[in-house]
């Protein structure tokens, strides 16, 4: 999992490029990029992975 979150933290921090079909997922990591690029606190970025995962967690139920 500590791999997976590497991954969501880079996309989040726009250090790494997505492409994805899924609009949802596309119209999520924009959002979580714009309000990371605001407040760039640990915290903030917590809060951004936290979002992601319910997301993946969600769609894959």
């Amino acid at each position: 999992m500590k791999e997976l979150e590497l991954k969501f933290e880079k996309l989040i921090k726009k250090q790494a490029k997505h492409e994805s079909a899924i609009l949802g997922l596309n119209l999520l990591i924009a959002r979580l990029q714009r309000k990371y690029s605001a407040n760039q606190s640990p915290a903030e970025l917590e809060s951004c992975l936290q979002e992601m995962k319910a997301f993946l967690k969600n769609m894959l139920q």
